[in-house]
């Protein structure tokens, strides 16, 4: 019998003490014949317990920020899974990539590792207006701004942002966050499952959640109470410059569905 816990994904302590006990576990791990380790590509700093032969997908939750991933991180994870395994959750925001012909992302609250994109696993990509991620980051940017100067890798790996460029003196007249080509990245057919959702149709998307993830049409997907969103647009004194620097990326998410699935198997 597996033990349920959360979270799934283990890491490694750099204290010898620790050190040794965290390897003392996983050649115990490794010895048990129902279960396999998922480790990072390039290295072996963390790892994921999985059960062999049952359906046991890792969740990868991913955006561009501002999009309500965190909310769905926080609380997917205990939706999903055995009496035995909770389906592991990991977060990221940066774009796939291929490496060594595998598909691969990085979690953002797992260390920054690169994991591989396994064939049962599910991507769940959520993208909000792009106006209102925007002045979301905005907000958060200039509330450390040396996040922003002095290179967060927020913005460096995962958005691929120019940071010597001044944010403020930039966001109101170029896509500085690379917002348009994340759409352009994550909103399209790759080689794996990938179900793209509107943040602002997310409350109306757990039974599609449910299906896609486990392949039945009744939910166990529920989320917490809907909050206000503190950012709008709308309301923004420069929103016609906004307008017409975002022209582009706005008229693609507004031609998006609410939400779409991406099978591997159609492409």
């Amino acid at each position: 019998m597996i033990e349920k816990n959360k979270p799934t994904v283990h890491g490694r302590q750099y204290t010898n003490s620790a050190k040794m006990k965290t390897m003392i576990r996983e050649l115990e791990l490794n010895e048990n014949p129902d279960i396999y380790l998922i480790r990072p590509l390039g290295q072996v700093a963390n790892f994921i317990i999985k059960p062999k032969n049952e359906y046991c997908p890792t969740i990868w939750v991913v955006s561009p920020g501002a999009s309500g991933s965190s909310l769905l991180y926080d609380n997917i994870g205990r939706c999903f899974g055995t009496e035995e395994m909770i389906y592991p959750v990991i977060k990221s925001h940066s774009y796939h990539i291929k490496w060594k012909n595998k598909n691969c992302l990085k979690g953002i609250v797992s260390g920054g590792c690169l994991w591989e994109i396994e064939k049962q696993d599910k991507v769940i990509y959520l993208y909000s207006h792009p106006l209102n991620i925007l002045l979301s980051f905005y907000e958060k940017i200039n509330d450390d701004y040396e996040g922003w100067a002095g290179g967060n890798p927020h913005y460096i790996e995962f958005l691929e942002c120019d940071t010597d460029e001044d944010f403020n003196k930039n966001y109101l007249y170029n896509d500085i966050l690379n917002l348009e080509k994340h759409l352009d990245k994550w909103w399209r057919q790759n080689d794996f499952d990938c179900l793209c959702i509107k943040y602002e149709n997310l409350y109306n998307c757990e039974s599609i959640i449910e299906n896609f993830v486990r392949g039945r049409l009744y939910s166990n997907v529920k989320l917490p109470p809907k909050r206000q969103r503190k950012t709008d647009w709308r309301t923004h004194p420069h929103k016609e410059q906004l307008l017409q620097t975002y022209a582009s990326v706005i008229e693609k998410f507004e031609q998006k569905p609410d939400y779409e699935i991406f099978s591997k198997e159609n492409k």
